[in-house]
């Protein structure tokens, strides 16, 4: 089994080929959409769900069995139907293309896995077993969901807003450095979830100020 690179990919424009159209395909393309990628299925029968999105133009959808040429023009290739042959043939065929693909619950056939993910807006954590527990990956996101609520897309956010302040207006960086470390160690989350977000952010800016 290989070792795992963890990294953070822009899909943007990208093309994204999945390959079956059950409710594992659909999960994956539902996962694709808000990256902008340019997603294809291939797959004689599909869900309504994904019949839907191709009616919209939110997808490409060839509804017919996999074709060999079919990934001339993927960047990242998914791979979810029930029949081991065709998974292992489009596997070995993306690989000797160089290209990324994933088989899914099939670690030996892929280059590249899916980490289990928390996601609040900008603020992101993965979670990974290289593929020998995911179902320990599952837990530790559900604890990690409890751990980081929704706040912290909102927080993130205003961090962002305020680094880029500190940036502006200090060019010692040392004293960025003790800036930001004291934004950090105040409760911003906890001020969102009470007071709102304007109310954490005119708190977070008292203490920019008195540094100005």
């Amino acid at each position: 089994m290989p070792r795992y690179y963890p990294i953070l990919l822009g899909l943007d424009s990208l093309k994204c080929l999945v390959v079956g159209g059950g409710k594992v395909a659909e999960r994956k393309v539902y996962n694709l959409l808000p990256f902008n990628a340019q997603i294809v299925v291939v797959s004689p029968e599909v869900t309504a769900a994904l019949l839907h999105l191709a009616k919209r133009a939110k997808i490409t959808l060839h509804q017919r069995s996999y074709q060999p040429g079919d990934i001339d023009a993927a960047d990242l290739v998914f791979v979810a139907t029930d029949d081991e042959d065709l998974n292992r043939e489009i596997s070995v065929e993306a690989r000797r293309r160089r290209l990324l693909v994933n088989v899914v619950d099939v670690p030996d056939l892929c280059n590249f896995i899916i980490p289990a993910v928390v996601k609040r807006g900008a603020f992101q954590v993965a979670v990974s077993t290289d593929g020998k527990c995911p179902a320990l990956s599952k837990r530790i996101r559900q604890n990690l969901e409890r751990l980081f609520d929704e706040t912290y897309g909102d927080y993130v956010d205003l961090l962002g807003e305020l680094r880029d302040l500190i940036l502006e207006k200090i060019s010692d960086p040392q004293k960025k450095s003790l800036i930001l470390n004291k934004i950090l160690n105040m409760d911003i989350p906890y001020l969102i979830r009470s007071q709102g977000r304007r109310a954490a952010r005119q708190e977070a800016l008292k203490v920019l100020e008195e540094e100005w």
